[in-house]
Order: C-alpha cells, then structure tokens, then sequence
C-alpha cells in the first residue's frame, strides 16, 4: 500500500493556474452538512422535554403502558436504566437510593425508568 499524497503536481502553466483558482474559490468553503447535523440536533433537543430542576425528571416510574414511549422509545434519545424493584425486595431498597443518586448526579446523561414488578409482572418475565 502506498502512502496517500496530496493533489499531483500540475504539468503545465496552464493547469497550475487552473489549480490555484480552484484552491482560492475554495478558500472559506463551509461544511454545509456540519451545520445541518449541529441544527437537526438542536431540534431533537428542542423536541425532547426539558428537565426539571432537581434531576426529579430523570427518574421516571413505567407500567406495562408505558413501557413503549418512556424506555423503548426513549432509548433512542438517550440510555435508559430499568430499575426493577418490588416493595419487600431488601436489596432492591439499598440499591434504588444509589442509582437515584447516580442520575440526579448525571444531569441528563441516562434515565433511570423504576418498574415495580408486583403491578407490572409481565415486564418482569418478559
């Protein structure tokens, strides 16, 4: 494999003026596809719902309902953490508080969907 080179000299007057005034209209060109992706995600997250302060609306509670739009559809935008919990699960006691605290801290950065599983069973074996 040979090593990439930049544009081959040009071999005549001629073809190197040529060459300079394709370089100099080229000077300032702007990325127009850069831009284009910077405003579509400007729009996504201008679409999204903003949070409220607190972090209170990163942690979200999902039935079977609402399973599709708050973590499947969510997922899409941003990473979604399913906390499964039950009301005499111990371990499940220790462990929501922390991963409470992990989102609030994350500012946005996942969603933590609680999901208890004595109302919704299906989600839980499914």
């Amino acid at each position: 494999m040979q090593p990439t080179r930049g544009p081959a000299p040009p071999r005549t007057a001629a073809a190197a003026a040529q060459q300079a005034q394709v370089a100099a209209s080229l000077a300032g060109a702007v990325d127009l596809g850069a831009i284009r992706a910077r405003a579509e995600a400007a729009e996504r997250a201008a679409a999204s719902p903003p949070p409220s302060p607190g972090g209170g609306s990163y942690v979200i509670d999902v039935t079977e309902s609402t399973f599709q739009t708050e973590v499947i559809d969510r997922s899409f935008q941003v990473p979604v953490i399913l906390d499964l919990w039950a009301e005499w699960c111990q371990p499940c006691k220790q462990l929501s508080p922390v991963l409470e605290k992990l989102v609030a801290e994350g500012d946005g950065a996942w969603i933590l969907a609680k999901v208890d599983i004595d109302s919704n069973q299906r989600l839980a074996e499914g």
